[in-house]
């Protein structure tokens, strides 16, 4: 079965929300159609995006939608993008990230001549099945009620997943698109000591996000994060974004081309240069994230020296105490270069190990040698920087 990336979904079901025409035919026959094994789903009415920035948004990210879906995706009366959570355990990227799917319907949406989708009965879908289940996702009595409180919002989102053993979350939004971004998200979890943890988490994530990834739209942004007194165990967070105008739709796009190239809010570095020795082993996909072979990850874990012999590396003390390793005189051609360094690069902390001594440094070694993935978090020139690099 094929399980298309989430920028894929995005984009179809943006494409499909500033393509169609008035009203909502078919939602509620869709809706019903849905397993339990969906946990989240997201419906869009298309009569609010035309000329927005969702549409603009959706030139930027459709080319990985196929042409035929999309033009499916045109002609369907109703769509919705719907998310089954991963178990985290797998190798393969849906096993860990979740699997999503884009399900329409309408009669033109299940005509033939399309290979990537799969069709049942009025129903058309790329991705996985949403209809699988024992039960319908709307079998339970609190989720209707919580998506009839979404009202007739233009972007109505509903969904429940487990975020850590034994901490669950119902999450409901809306979004409307037509006078900049105008965002709400109700999440409420079954232990009030996570409810804290996400608002600090909100907090500080906007406080730590890299402002020039939304252009100039950032003295319009207007947000909140706060508990709902309305609920006595003080363990549900309501969020809101207002963004209006043409300083929404700028923070919009800008936010697009950053989800695009990588992580909004972990401010990453352009591609270096690579050196003629290395351009077989390490690629660079832009905004800090790089590929790199197993064969060279292994050698430089068996011996480290081949990744610093042409550099300077000294300890770094802030605020006196101890704060990571400080890299200077790299050499242009040098491989630490190739894989995203600069002069001056403080490294503080590698696939999650803070590399505050000579001990704790020795730990890196087992975790990324047992690791596909892995970041590695610097300071350069007074700003957080991460590099991320992926073992094939």
């Amino acid at each position: 079965m094929h399980h298309p990336p989430a920028s894929a979904i995005a984009a179809a079901a943006m494409t499909v929300v500033a393509a169609c025409g008035d009203g909502r035919p078919g939602e509620g026959e869709l809706l019903r159609a849905l397993g339990d094994d969906v946990d989240l789903v997201v419906v869009a009415a298309p009569r609010h995006a035309a000329g927005t920035w969702i549409e603009r948004a959706a030139m930027m990210l459709a080319p990985g939608v196929p042409a035929c879906v999309q033009e499916r995706a045109r002609t369907a009366d109703t769509v919705a993008v719907t998310w089954s959570q991963g178990d985290g355990s797998g190798t393969d990227t849906a096993d860990r990230d979740g699997r999503w799917s884009l399900v329409m319907i309408g009669a033109a949406a299940t005509a033939a001549g399309c290979d990537p989708l799969e069709r049942g009965s009025r129903l058309a879908w790329y991705g996985p099945d949403p209809r699988a289940g024992g039960r319908r996702f709307f079998a339970s009595e609190e989720r209707k009620r919580r998506w009839r409180a979404l009202g007739d919002a233009p972007v109505r989102a509903i969904g429940d997943a487990v975020v850590q053993h034994g901490i669950a979350v119902h999450a409901a939004g809306t979004l409307d698109a037509g006078d900049g971004v105008a965002a709400n998200l109700t999440l409420r979890f079954d232990e009030r000591a996570a409810a804290q943890g996400a608002t600090e988490l909100f907090t500080r994530w906007v406080r730590e996000l890299d402002r020039d990834r939304l252009g100039g739209a950032w003295p319009a942004v207007d947000w909140a994060v706060a508990n709902d007194a309305r609920d006595p165990r003080r363990a549900t967070v309501k969020a809101r974004l207002r963004v209006p105008g043409a300083a929404g739709e700028e923070a919009m796009i800008f936010a697009t081309a950053a989800l695009i190239a990588g992580d909004l809010g972990s401010p990453g570095a352009p591609c270096s240069s690579i050196a003629g020795p290395w351009q077989d082993q390490v690629s660079c996909a832009g905004n800090g994230r790089y590929t790199v072979a197993a064969a060279m990850r292994d050698q430089l874990l068996a011996d480290p020296a081949l990744l610093i012999r042409d550099a300077r590396v000294v300890p770094a003390i802030k605020n006196g105490s101890a704060a990571g390793f400080k890299l200077y005189a790299i050499r242009p051609s040098s491989l630490l270069v190739s894989l995203g360094f600069a002069n001056g690069d403080r490294v503080h902390t590698i696939a999650g190990i803070a590399v505050s001594s000579p001990d704790r440094a020795r730990d890196v070694i087992p975790a990324v040698r047992g690791a596909n993935r892995f970041a590695v978090e610097l300071e350069r020139r007074g700003r957080d920087v991460v590099l991320r690099f992926e073992v094939r």
